[in-house]
């Protein structure tokens, strides 16, 4: 702008040809620069280097970048970042280091990419604004008392609904609407009875882990590790099981029957509101053969 008007300014006070070569041509430029620039514009698109999830206490960064069909022009990008636990709001800087000390989720707003033509005088929007989450997982903490799973693990039995064939079976006497392919007729003879060969599935008990999404940081930070290492554990003796967490917005329910889902189930609890406080028993909790209520409120990491 200031050669504009240095040109400008020479322009009525020198009245020559080279007075108007120069104004024209400084007038003109940023026009022909944006039409070279427009094809490099519209080919730019965002570049995201964030990992999927990072452990509490590990560094990661977050980096962020263009890619585009010829020379790179200059760029800016805005965004910030609030962590889902500790309610910490600050400016995301690409390449900075992102800080995981608590557990819980970064929710990443990126506002817009603003890319500029070649001589840098005019922005454009690339990309609308966009929401990226990046959790932050506990690490694994052993428990004080380890709860004794018992008998309460094992495997019970009952009808197969729809019938069918079952190397497990109970016998029981013919009822109207059975099955007549399922009647055991060598027993039927030597009994006088119709007696019926009932198939059987096994069915394992249900196991509950209960936690009370609520507290300080450090709270929460102990109660997620507490709850992952248990989850593991049971994993490893080949033991599904469900999640009951109280959060914000209620009462919250996952099911973990490998790694796969358990890291899942954690990343999205990561992600839930934190609960003011309360108690996850209900009839869900009376219902399972065995719970465990992952932490106390009271305990520190």
């Amino acid at each position: 702008m200031a050669v504009w008007l240095c040109c400008l300014v020479f322009f009525y006070a020198y009245r020559q040809w080279a007075s108007v070569l120069l104004f024209g041509g400084v007038t003109t430029l940023p026009v022909v620069a944006l039409i070279l620039s427009r094809q490099v514009i519209r080919s730019c698109k965002l570049r995201l280097d964030l990992p999927a999830a990072v452990n509490r206490g590990e560094q990661a960064n977050f980096d962020v970048g263009i890619t585009c069909e010829g020379p790179r022009p200059d760029w800016r990008i805005r965004a910030k970042m609030r962590h889902s636990v500790t309610g910490q709001k600050k400016r995301l800087r690409p390449g900075a280091p992102l800080p995981a000390d608590h557990c819980g989720t970064w929710e990443i707003t990126l506002r817009g990419l603003y890319i500029f033509d070649i001589m840098g005088l005019f922005p454009f929007r690339a990309t609308r604004p966009q929401q990226i989450s990046l959790p932050i997982r506990p690490q694994p903490i052993a428990p004080d008392a380890m709860p004794e799973l018992g008998n309460h693990t094992a495997v019970r039995w009952q009808p197969r609904r729809g019938g069918g064939f079952s190397e497990n079976h109970d016998l029981r006497l013919y009822r109207p609407g059975d099955n007549p392919q399922q009647i055991h007729w060598k027993l039927s003879a030597k009994t006088g009875n119709l007696i019926l060969r009932e198939p059987l599935e096994a069915v394992r008990n249900r196991l509950l882990l209960r936690l009370d999404y609520s507290g300080t940081p450090k709270q929460i930070d102990y109660k997620l590790g507490v709850l992952l290492w248990m989850s593991r554990y049971l994993l490893s003796k080949n033991l599904p099981h469900h999640w009951q967490v109280m959060t914000g917005t209620g009462i919250r329910t996952f099911y973990c029957e490998d790694e796969y889902t358990l890291l899942k189930s954690l990343d999205a609890l990561l992600q839930s509101q934190v609960s003011t406080g309360g108690s996850v028993l209900d009839t869900q909790a009376n219902a399972a053969w065995w719970h465990y209520i992952g932490g106390d409120a009271n305990e520190t990491a």
